[in-house]
């Protein structure tokens, strides 16, 4: 019976591992590992992994000025510290996991303690994200957060962002 329990254990920490490989693959690609073009083309920095800002439509749209511009360079620099700082955390835990699974002897308490580690490092990574929202919604009011999600909202309307947003719907930024 306890062989069984330690089996069962093992494959649910390799699912768990699994599965926490393809929400940080997918935080990744959310979090600006896709570059911004004239278009906007990726859903992730349009709402803010890239440099938004930085369109010549979005700014005009959204009234950005200079200052805000430089403001918003200046947090998003920060932010991506912060996020490669998080990243490397959490590989680091990952890293840990796998040790720890592979091991001869496997230890369930501190394969418990690196998984609670690794779930800590994603909330931390999630927290650093959500900073930098408030930051942005701060810089921008209301209005223009809202006009920006928005804008966001339709232009992810046609498959993750693929094209420029579903004509007909009245999407503010076409």
């Amino acid at each position: 019976m306890k062989r069984f329990i330690v089996l069962a254990t093992i494959l649910t920490m390799i699912t768990l591992l699994l599965l926490g490989g393809i929400s940080f693959a997918k935080v990744s690609k959310a979090n600006g590992s896709d570059k911004m073009s004239g278009d906007m083309k990726t859903g992730g920095s349009m709402m803010m992994g890239g440099k938004w800002w930085q369109n010549p439509d979005v700014a005009k749209k959204l009234n950005i000025t200079n200052v805000e511009k430089t403001t918003l360079d200046n947090l998003y620099v920060e932010k991506m510290k912060s996020m490669i700082d998080c990243k490397a955390n959490l590989q680091k835990d990952m890293l840990g996991m796998q040790e720890l699974l592979e091991s001869d002897n496997l230890d369930e308490a501190k394969a418990m303690a690196a998984f609670k580690e690794y779930h800590d490092a994603t909330d931390a990574m999630s927290a650093e994200h959500f900073k930098y929202l408030l930051e942005v919604r701060k810089l921008l009011g209301a209005s223009r957060f809202k006009e920006l999600k928005s804008s966001y909202n339709c232009f992810m309307s046609d498959g993750m962002g693929k094209g420029k947003g579903k004509k007909g719907m009245n999407c503010p930024m076409q």
